[in-house]
């Protein structure tokens, strides 16, 4: 691995700081070496980690005993399109993730999808937003919460090169959508 935080073919990795005071280390390499080649991620309160990979989205769980399995999400929210930047509730109660899937409501790109885990701690069938997130501009993505859990942002890309604008709502407008 080189300092740039990629390794010779080109993968990114996981790395870290800690708190040192009143600041914070250098960046060092997460000893466990677990590949991160995509641009979005997010961790739980249960420890699991989240990320994009190759165009699918996949969990780390992380043991005490170092022994980490990392397993590509189901056919559920993975699907033959792509699916990047995972954003899951602290407690793993939804996942929200951008997927390029056919039938999308921007004019180009793709929507956001959401899935809730059932009463066996399965996760549901992933759908569509809707239109009320996700029409009139070329893509929506970035899905993310804001660090209390209680406002849900992302972004809706408006023209090229890369001019987004930002919305948020309420989780509860997620939470609504799961009754």
């Amino acid at each position: 691995m080189n300092g740039s935080g990629m390794n010779e073919t080109g993968e990114r990795y996981l790395w870290y700081v800690e708190r040192k005071g009143n600041g914070w280390s250098l960046p060092k390499p997460f000893n466990r070496q677990l590949p991160v080649l995509g641009n979005g991620s997010d961790i739980s309160e249960l420890g699991n980690y989240f990320f994009d990979s190759r165009g699918d989205i996949v969990k780390v769980k992380f043991t005490p005993d170092k022994n980490d399995t990392s397993e590509k999400l189901e056919t559920s929210i993975n699907s033959n399109a792509t699916e990047l930047h995972p954003c899951i509730a602290s407690d793993e109660r939804f996942i929200v993730f951008y997927s390029s899937r056919t039938g999308h409501y921007g004019s180009g790109g793709g929507d956001l999808y959401i899935s809730f885990k059932n009463k066996e701690g399965k996760w549901k069938q992933a759908f569509n937003l809707g239109e009320q997130f996700n029409k009139g501009h070329l893509s929506t993505s970035f899905p993310r919460l804001s660090p209390d859990g209680k406002y849900f942002f992302f972004l809706k890309l408006v023209s090229i090169p890369w001019q987004c604008e930002v919305y948020w709502v309420s989780v509860d407008a997620l939470d609504d959508l799961n009754k």
